[in-house]
């Protein structure tokens, strides 16, 4: 059985995170940072292939389009 891991042992990741519209980018970069991990950019969509290889993120969330249903 794995051990379960505490919070100090999880790496804190250096994140790329780009709204599109603009729409949820405060509140995507809040939930990260709340997670622990550090926001490295906040690009343009055309800006985020030449961001990425710049600044080499571990992950990027790149927000395209999004809806509400309901």
């Amino acid at each position: 059985m794995a051990a379960k891991k505490n919070e100090s042992d999880l790496e804190r990741l250096r994140i790329l995170v780009s709204d599109g519209k603009g729409h949820r980018l405060e509140e995507v970069t809040h939930t990260v940072m709340s997670l622990g991990h550090e926001v490295v950019g906040h690009p343009s969509l055309g800006d985020v292939a030449a961001t990425t290889a710049s600044i080499r993120p571990d992950a990027a969330i790149v927000i395209v389009g999004a809806r509400r249903f309901f």
